[in-house]
C-alpha cells in the first residue's frame, strides 16, 4: 500500500513514516526523483532540492490545470518517482485513481493540503497565492524530501530557509503595498485568490467559481454585473492563460479595463521559455492589484 503522507503535522519527521528509496539508483540519474502536479510545487521543490533532485511537473506550461488528466506517460513518470507531491483538497481529482494504480510501497506520496491544516472541503485550494501559506508549503516539502533522503536533509533545510526568507520578504511587500488603497474589492475571472484576499484584508468578487469553467447562469451574470458595477471598480482581473471572454464582456458592460492577475497554477509557454518564476509573477500580481485597488 502506498504511504500517503497527508495527516501528519508539519513538524513531524516524514522519515519516521516512510523510509528512503533506492529507486533513483535504478535509473541513469542518481538524484532524488520528484514529481509535482502544479507549477508552484515544482518551483518550491526545485528551490529546496537544488542539484540533488530531479523535478518533473505533470501540468506543463500552457496546460489548464483544472482540465488536466494524466497520460500513460505521466503514470510511468510517477511510477519512476521517489516522491510525488500534490496539492490535494480536490484540485487534482484524478490523483486518487492514480495513487491506487501505482501500488508502490517505497514511493512517498505527499498531499500538502491536510498537512497545512486545510480540510478536504476547504473552499479555496489555491493557498500558494498567500505568501505565508506558501511558506508552510515549503516547510512541508522540505520535510518530505528530507524523509525520502535523510542524508541530504541538512542541505534541503538550508535551501528551504532561503526560500522562506524570500517568501517573508514577499509578504512584507504585499502587506506594505496593499495598505493605503482607495478600494478593498477586486474582481477576478475565478475565485482563486481567496487566501490572498483574506491575508491582506481584501474582498474578492469572482466571475465564476473555483473552476474557470463554472460559468454563471444568464440571470446570475446580470446580477453579478450589477454588483460589480456598484463597487466602483475600474478594472476586471483576468488570468494570463485564460481565453474566456466573460471577464472582458463584464468589463465592457461596466466601462472597466482588463488587467492580468495570474493564479500560478501553471506557466504559459513564454513564461517557461523566459525563465519567469513564482516570485516574478507574484511581484507582477502585486503591481496589478495596486493598480486595480488604486493604491497610493
Amino acid at each position: 500500500m502506498l504511504a500517503v503522507i497527508s495527516c501528519l503535522a508539519i513538524a513531524t519527521s516524514v522519515s519516521t513514516v516512510c523510509g528512503s528509496s533506492d529507486k533513483a539508483a535504478n535509473t541513469s540519474d542518481d538524484r532524488l526523483q520528484v514529481v509535482t502536479t502544479l507549477y508552484p510545487l515544482e518551483y518550491f521543490a526545485t528551490r529546496i532540492g537544488g542539484d540533488l533532485v530531479s523535478v518533473v511537473n505533470l501540468v506543463g506550461a500552457g496546460v489548464e490545470a483544472h482540465d488536466f488528466e494524466p497520460s500513460t506517460g505521466d503514470m510511468r513518470t510517477m511510477r519512476n518517482a521517489d516522491v510525488v507531491i500534490y496539492n490535494g483538497l480536490g484540485f487534482e481529482p484524478w490523483m486518487d485513481r492514480a495513487i491506487s494504480s501505482l501500488d508502490d510501497p517505497e514511493m512517498m506520496v505527499v498531499e500538502l493540503g491536510p498537512m497545512l491544516g486545510m480540510r478536504p472541503d476547504a473552499i479555496d485550494p489555491h493557498y500558494w497565492l498567500d505568501p505565508l501559506l506558501a511558506r508552510e508549503q515549503v516547510q512541508a516539502i522540505s520535510d518530505a524530501l528530507s524523509g525520502a533522503a535523510p542524508s541530504l536533509a541538512t542541505e534541503f533545510r538550508r535551501n528551504a530557509d532561503a526560500a522562506v526568507t524570500d517568501l517573508d520578504a514577499l509578504h512584507d511587500e504585499y502587506a506594505t503595498g496593499l495598505t493605503d488603497c482607495r478600494l478593498n474589492t477586486f474582481v477576478t475571472a475565478h475565485s482563486a485568490f481567496g487566501h490572498l484576499a483574506s491575508r491582506y484584508g481584501l474582498d474578492q468578487v469572482s466571475v465564476s467559481g473555483l473552476s474557470p469553467e463554472a460559468e454563471p447562469s444568464p440571470s446570475k451574470l446580470a446580477e453579478l454585473t450589477r454588483d460589480i458595477k456598484s463597487t466602483g471598480v475600474k478594472y476586471v482581473m483576468t488570468e494570463t492563460a485564460s481565453t474566456r471572454g466573460l471577464p472582458h464582456a463584464i468589463a465592457d458592460e461596466i466601462g472597466a479595463e482588463v488587467l492580468k492577475l495570474h493564479p500560478l497554477e501553471s506557466l504559459t509557454p513564454d513564461e517557461a521559455d523566459n525563465g519567469v518564476t513564482y516570485l516574478d509573477i507574484m511581484a507582477e500580481n502585486l503591481t496589478a492589484l495596486r493598480t486595480a485597488l488604486e493604491c497610493s
